[in-house]
């Protein structure tokens, strides 16, 4: 189930390009590298033709790489199944699955990426599901080809321009599954860095062909992608040879209908980004930012986003930024392009001269300088972490809400200003996955907002980021595309039965994994976001997100020096003996409770492991997500269990030089009840992106030894737990 399809992935020169590509793009893919193997593409056509491909027949618009996809996935339809070619006629976005009395199966559309939408539609219905890029469920029986379906058809209007937007940003300034392909690079043979290999690059296209399939599956219509560079001098990020392979990329993605964005900010420095603006020459109203946009554009993109500011937390001039990002929308639209501008989260920096429409008084928060703009300029609000639009905040980018976010969407809706919201399913850095904390309550609050803007903020559409598939955070993924496809074909989701009706194609035993994750993201929201509680003093407001994230050197002094702070606030484990008394009215009491509500979840995930340890076929990928799932719910427990460890052991440390963490009643009662985890080796596979064993809570045999230093942060990186201490000599050994 996870290996890739038995069709070569290689560029075929002199392939006939598609009938919108632009001669520059037909002869750049032309000399796209190496033919495909031919006794790997006799063998592809063998395999077609012994399916009997004949019962699957598809128009002759379906791309060549894209037709052999489904057939190496869809097999052969015991009844016949047509997929007519579009319709015009009908909006782009609809289908109609009709099946007649003698079993024969129609699908119509409206376009290409309609037509996969409804053939998919079909697949799901018949036993597949499609809610992991890597994992494809197959029927385990017979599968029944024959269903009548629909989406929208003749006469029912549909969402037109940004409205109709229901993309995926794959933040690839994180490691995760796709940032190295996506940069035009490949693994090195070591293993250490990027290579710059063709073979190395090429050997990423299975996978890409997997997640493009994942959004068609899913019913999304964009895919968003964050370009790196080295260098702007290093040779290789505007090469050739980079163009070539970035543009490969774009074109298998429209060849499923998809439209195509990378996002590339003014000069913001963030992460070895890829920025337009490269020196102070340049001519003309864009200066120094056309040679690359021109460079971008050749890609063959739908859309170009960009990011203002120097940074995510310090702004420019915004007279230029106006006149800059007006030149920049007009030249891009004369090229058929649209300019998307991510509205950042941050505060306390303002557009000098220019009011706050909301609040005429004040000047306006500069990430919103977009509402000046030239009106074709598409606006991206963007909220972080997994808070809603109506959540309390507690310190997170110095914010209390999103309030202002929500209200300047309103605005823009109101006065037919075009925008994407753009939230998050996973925030990963020393937050969530990388930690790793699955955290579900991120899909219930994508939903959540979702509605909110079908009420509120009819007209923006959606673009999700995301930050990686490990650890159950393929669901909240999954989550997103799912209820953004259900608010634009009009269907109400009730939160209560978002992961039932999410996981129910992938059959028993998942209706009880979709208990536990809705049991878990109701937890999770009561006890992570809406328990706000007091700090000692001098302390800021607290919630338990604050402990259960994690952190490191970097986000301490943040918070230390009151800069650029991203998270939740906390007391330090070494700070917290000196407030005793709080701690223990405080934070154990919420640390326990925490504990005791997510044990019993946890002990439900690992008794559906233990019942459902694989099988074959459709079973073994069935198997595989329902243990990576409840990985991630076992491995929130355990997070739980650690730090009401690491604090109990911290707060009764006060004047000895050990502790010992078997009198800690919850990591006890954790140690008696499981034998713990299995390592990640054994739970792993191609969507487990982790090299080694979890932190887990401590053992009767774990020892807690505090020097005179402070106890530092403990927090998961790579494949290890590891803790940084001071020059003291203090030290966490787990």
């Amino acid at each position: 189930d996870l290996s890739p399809p038995p069709v070569a992935e290689w560029s075929t020169p002199g392939r006939a390009p598609r009938a919108s590509m632009s001669p520059a793009r037909a002869s750049a893919l032309r000399g796209a590298g190496a033919a495909a193997p031919s006794v790997a593409r006799a063998l592809a056509a063998l395999l077609l033709c012994s399916r009997g491909s004949s019962a699957l027949t598809l128009p002759p618009e379906v791309p060549e790489r894209v037709a052999d996809q489904v057939r190496a996935v869809l097999a052969d339809p015991e009844g016949r199944v047509e997929v007519l070619s579009a319709d015009h006629t009908l909006p782009a976005e609809s289908y109609e699955v009709v099946c007649a009395e003698d079993g024969h199966t129609v699908v119509r559309s409206g376009s290409l990426l309609a037509s996969l939408y409804g053939l998919y539609a079909l697949a799901q219905s018949a036993g597949y599901a499609f809610l992991h890029p890597l994992y494809v469920v197959r029927p385990t029986g017979v599968p029944d080809w024959c269903h009548t379906l629909s989406a929208c058809g003749r006469g029912v209007s549909t969402p037109a321009g940004v409205e109709a937007v229901r993309g995926t940003h794959l933040h690839t300034q994180h490691p995760i599954e796709l940032a190295d392909l996506l940069n035009g690079v490949g693994p090195s043979p070591g293993g250490r860095g990027p290579s710059e290999d063709e073979a190395a690059w090429a050997s990423g296209l299975p996978m890409w062909t997997q997640y493009l399939q994942w959004l068609v599956a899913n019913k999304q219509n964009l895919v968003e992608w964050a370009l790196l560079e080295w260098g702007p001098t290093d040779g290789f990020s505007t090469s050739p040879v980079r163009k070539r392979r970035l543009t490969e990329l774009v074109v298998r993605a429209q060849e499923w209908g998809l439209s195509v964005s990378i996002d590339a900010p003014v000069n913001l420095q963030q992460q070895h980004a890829f920025r337009l603006q490269v020196g102070e020459a340049g001519e003309g109203p864009l200066g120094p930012v056309k040679a690359r946009l021109d460079w971008l554009c050749d890609l063959g993109l739908d859309m170009i986003s960009t990011e203002i500011g120097s940074t995510e937390f310090s702004h420019a001039n915004a007279s230029e930024t106006v006149a800059l990002l007006n030149a920049t929308v007009e030249y891009l639209a004369a090229k058929g392009k649209q300019l998307v501008v991510k509205n950042h989260a941050s505060t306390n920096q303002y557009a000098t001269g220019y009011k706050d429409p909301l609040e005429p008084s004040k000047e306006l928060n500069f990430n919103y300088i977009t509402y000046y703009a030239d009106k074709r300029v598409v606006s991206a609000p963007h909220t972080v972490q997994m808070y809603s639009l109506s959540d309390p905040l507690v310190g997170s980018y110095g914010r209390r809400n999103f309030s202002d976010i929500f209200a300047m969407m309103k605005l823009l809706d109101r006065e037919g200003k075009p925008q994407v919201f753009f939230p998050e399913t996973a925030y990963w850095v020393d937050f969530d996955n990388s930690v790793p904390l699955f955290l579900p309550l991120y899909a219930t609050d994508r939903l959540r907002d979702l509605q909110t803007l079908s009420r509120e903020v009819p007209r923006a559409g959606h673009l999700n980021f995301e930050s990686g598939w490990a650890f159950g955070y393929w669901i909240n993924n999954a989550a997103q595309a799912f209820a953004a496809w259900s608010r634009r074909n009009g269907e109400e989701l009730i939160e209560e039965r978002l992961f039932h009706s999410l996981l129910a194609p992938l059959g028993a035993p998942f209706d009880k994994v979709a208990d536990v994750l809705f049991q878990l993201a109701a937890l999770q929201n009561r006890t992570l976001v809406h328990d706000v509680f007091e700090g000692p003093e001098g302390y800021t407001p607290q919630t338990m997100m604050g402990y259960l994230q994690g952190w490191e050197g970097m986000a301490e002094a943040q918070e230390h020096f009151q800069v650029a702070v991203v998270m939740p606030p906390r007391v330090h484990p070494r700070d917290i003996s000196k407030r005793g008394d709080w701690y223990i009215e405080a934070l154990a009491p919420r640390l326990k409770a925490l504990a005791s509500a997510a044990r019993p979840l946890a002990r439900r995930c690992r008794a559906l492991r233990a019942a459902h340890r694989g099988g074959d076929g459709g079973d073994a990928a069935r198997a595989a997500l329902l243990k990576d799932a409840c990985v991630g719910v076992e491995l929130f427990s355990l997070r739980v269990e650690q730090v009401g460890g690491i604090y109990e052991a911290a707060s009764g440390a006060a004047g000895s030089p050990e502790a010992e963490l078997s009198t800690v009643p919850g990591i006890v009662a954790a140690s008696e009840a499981s034998p713990g985890p299995a390592p990640m080796a054994a739970i792993g596979g191609p969507a487990i992106a982790w090299a080694g064993p979890p932190a887990v809570a401590c053992r009767k045999s774990c020892r807690l030894i505090v020097g005179k230093s402070a106890i530092s942060s403990t927090m998961v990186t790579g494949s290890s737990s590891k803790s940084s201490s001071s020059s003291g000599g203090g030290a966490v050994r787990l």
